[in-house]
């Protein structure tokens, strides 16, 4: 059963204008949120709008807000204003619940922002589209369906997950994919440079690159990591990128026994459920879309 007479209101639009200027919510920031409102359903009026948090590392400064009315399907805009706390990491998460009432209606929404969030930029040979992170993730910022392209072939995306490892063991690792529990990500890298693509490039049409160190990581091993990205609109190069990790010790005494990785989680069928082999005489791991495939994704140590 549905109610149609009384309003549905929920938030359509977020806009920030941060004390910094640049659009991007950074560590120690005053911060102004402009919030578009829509009703879905029946006409409102005296419309009150609350933002509050639960987290200790977020200020509001100014939560309460009105807006008239808003007819079926029009939208209202509302301000909104909060402080962030000072050494918060990059891509720490700012969740706002908004209570919003009128009259006998009342209702909930959220939203959830991000600081200083990881960016990305995208290879395009023509054939081949891969997105390159500010955090060592290939595709996507995260999963799939996060900002980002993926690994796309000829107007398909084959790719759920893709990220750099770095370890000296078990227990000493730093990466950006995915953890023990199989759903969270880690976030162990954060970018010490801009990233960016030169076109045209020294070496290919297209240059990537960014410096990452992995001092988010719980037990950092203390690298800088330079990667290069090589990506090529010839014919006979249009169907791969090249990626060239350089790792510098920033420790005072020797790493040994440091293991370099790349994971990926390719999806080449719709249903995940793909065929995955290792050559080891050419060092290729890849993925087809059955036994004797007709689409695969490689991975090659060169």
């Amino acid at each position: 059963m549905s109610e149609f007479s009384l309003p549905a209101i929920r938030v359509s639009e977020v806009n920030i204008i941060d004390s910094g200027g640049d659009g991007v919510i950074d560590a120690g920031e005053s911060v102004t949120l402009d919030v578009t409102f829509i009703n879905y359903l029946e006409a409102s009026s005296g419309i009150s709008l609350t933002l509050s948090e639960s987290d200790n590392n977020i200020s509001v400064t100014n939560g309460s807000a009105t807006l008239s009315s808003l007819g079926t399907n029009q939208t209202g805009t509302a301000s909104f204003q909060f402080n962030v706390s000072g050494g918060v990491p990059d891509g720490y998460p700012l969740r706002f619940f908004v209570n919003i009432s009128s009259g006998s209606y009342s209702d909930r929404d959220f939203i959830q922002l991000s600081v200083t969030p990881p960016q990305f930029v995208s290879h395009n040979t023509g054939s081949v589209q891969a997105s390159i992170t500010t955090e060592g993730n290939i595709g996507f910022i995260g999963f799939a369906g996060t900002p980002g392209v993926g690994f796309i072939h000829d107007s398909n995306n084959y790719l759920f997950e893709g990220g750099l490892m770095i370890g000296t063991s078990a227990s000493s690792v730093s990466d950006c994919i995915r953890g023990g529990d199989g759903s969270t990500q880690d976030n162990d890298f954060k970018p010490a440079s801009n990233l960016t693509i030169t076109s045209p490039g020294l070496l290919a049409n297209e240059q990537g690159g960014v410096t990452l160190v992995d001092s988010l990581a719980l037990q950092p091993l203390g690298i800088t990591v330079l990667q290069e990205t090589l990506a090529d609109n010839l014919p006979e190069n249009e169907d791969f990128v090249i990626f060239k990790y350089t790792l510098q010790n920033n420790n005072g005494s020797t790493l040994n026994g440091v293991y370099v990785g790349l994971f990926f989680d390719w999806d080449i069928n719709g249903t995940a459920n793909d065929f995955a082999r290792y050559d080891a005489p050419r060092r290729l791991s890849y993925v087809g879309n059955s036994a004797n495939p007709n689409r695969i994704a490689a991975t090659k140590i060169l």
